[in-house]
């Protein structure tokens, strides 16, 4: 059967459907086309493709073709074939080039009834071509800071495509020169250093070489620099006495709230103000950045590590472009609170009933040469953190303790057993030291009297 005669005004006036449009109205799918692109064939070569006909109707559609009207596209002799529904044809159609020159031309298809589509068919030759974004806008900025954004910069052509970008400050763009492959992108950074204040808007120039060609683009950059603000709720944080080693959150950890009221986020640093000792004070974060118009709470731990040292330490927090807050934080260290007692008999009570505090000597009496007599004494812990103690007192004396250190739990007594063993007639005294962790040290007094034959305690009276 021979092919589709159709009259070449008739073709010129036939509309080039899009895809979707041909689908709508005949319910045949031939893609956008066949299109052989630069730089994929050259005079002389023969490059072949296949145009996909499928039926996307509900019904068997009986078609016919014309071939291309250039010799520079062949296709096999157009005979009329029937496509069921769902069902597709590939018709291969040869490109013979024989100039290095762009090629247009069409395929016109039959449906009968006078239904008639063109579908194109086209080779280009390898052009530079390179798109960008239309602008880039940072909007408001923090003074002194730098942003970043990044946009892709892609070759849409055929040929490698080098680039040199030239742009004023305060922006910058990087790299500031590369190659972009065809079919490739590469990134580019834009950065925003505003100085002060103020509205920018400036013209970066991108010159683009090829083999032969060259274009230059350009793109819009713009940005507003502000300037941040940040302020402290409680700049002077106070902790009070706080004991030595205490672990409780609620009594070494207070926090600060840094508040940014601006419309830019504020960064900021923070610094020790003293650096002649060591601080006694942490804050967490040291460093961050506070959003526009949030807030980012500030952790202050303190360390307190000697009795009685009180310790007030300053910090800084920066802000490059902006103000500066001093936070002060301030507290008093305190060791375990610990008494060194002796219980008292009843009768002895009674005698002593107007003295104040209670006892803390011993009075072993009058003890027989050789033999050995025992007092408890109590230390008891009234604070709310482990006491570690030590008693300074020499192995295998006259005096002995059955254990010269330990700890006493935090709001608990412990007892320790002293034991007098005289070795010989006459008196002995002695004041025993005990040193406690992070606290003054306490002191326990004994004495007594070695008695032998015929010897009188004038002691212990």
């Amino acid at each position: 059967m021979a092919s589709v005669t159709v009259d070449d005004a008739v073709v010129a006036s036939l509309p080039l459907l899009s895809r979707s449009e041909r689908i709508a109205e005949f319910g045949i799918d031939c893609g956008e086309g066949l299109v052989w692109g630069g730089g994929t064939w050259g005079p002389g070569g023969e490059y072949i493709k296949r145009l996909i006909v499928k039926n996307l109707s509900p019904r068997i559609l009986k078609i016919r073709y014309r071939l291309p009207k250039t010799k520079f596209f062949n296709m096999d002799f157009p005979d009329l074939f029937k496509l069921s529904p769902g069902t597709f044809k590939a018709i291969e159609v040869r490109f013979r080039p024989i100039r290095l020159e762009p090629y247009d031309d069409y395929v016109v298809f039959a449906l009968g009834r006078g239904r008639l589509f063109k579908v194109p068919i086209r080779a280009r030759l390898s052009k530079l071509a390179v798109s960008l974004p239309s602008a880039v806008d940072f909007e408001s900025c923090p003074v002194a800071e730098t942003t970043l954004q990044t946009f892709l910069l892609r070759n849409v052509g055929q040929i490698p495509a080098a680039f040199n970008w030239s742009v004023c400050a305060p922006f910058g763009l990087e790299p500031a020169t590369g190659v972009v492959a065809p079919g490739h992108a590469a990134t580019i950074t834009a950065s925003y250093s505003p100085t002060d204040a103020s509205v920018v808007d400036a013209t970066a120039v991108c010159s683009i070489k090829g083999e032969q060609d060259s274009q230059v683009l350009r793109l819009n950059i713009t940005g507003t620099g502000k300037y941040p603000f940040i302020s402290a709720d409680e700049p002077n944080v106070s902790f009070g006495h706080v004991l030595v080693g205490s672990t409780d959150e609620r009594a070494v950890v207070r926090t600060v709230t840094l508040t940014n009221p601006s419309d830019v986020p504020a960064s900021f640093v923070i610094h020790p103000a003293e650096h002649d000792r060591e601080p006694q004070f942490t804050l967490h974060p040291m460093e961050g950045v506070v959003p526009p118009g949030g807030a980012l709470p500030i952790r202050v731990r303190y360390h307190p590590s000697f009795d009685g040292m009180f310790t007030c330490d300053h910090f800084d927090v920066v802000t490059p472009g902006g103000n500066t807050v001093r936070i002060a934080a301030s507290g008093t260290a305190h060791g375990a609170e610990v008494i060194l007692f002796r219980k008292e008999a009843a009768s002895a009570k009674r005698k002593t009933k107007k003295k104040a505090g209670k006892p803390n000597s011993i009075n072993f009496g009058d003890v027989e040469l050789g033999k050995t007599v025992t007092r408890v004494v109590f230390l008891q812990n009234l604070s709310g953190t482990p006491a570690h103690f030590h008693f300074q007192v020499e192995d295998k004396g006259v005096f002995e303790f059955d254990r010269i250190q330990g700890v006493v739990p935090p709001l608990l007594q412990g007892h320790i057993i002293v034991s007098f063993t005289p070795k010989s007639p006459c008196n002995f005294y002695r004041r025993v030291f005990c040193l406690i962790r992070d606290q003054m040290p306490l002191y326990v007094c004994g004495c007594g009297c070695g008695c032998g034959c015929g010897w009188v305690s004038c002691l212990c009276e």
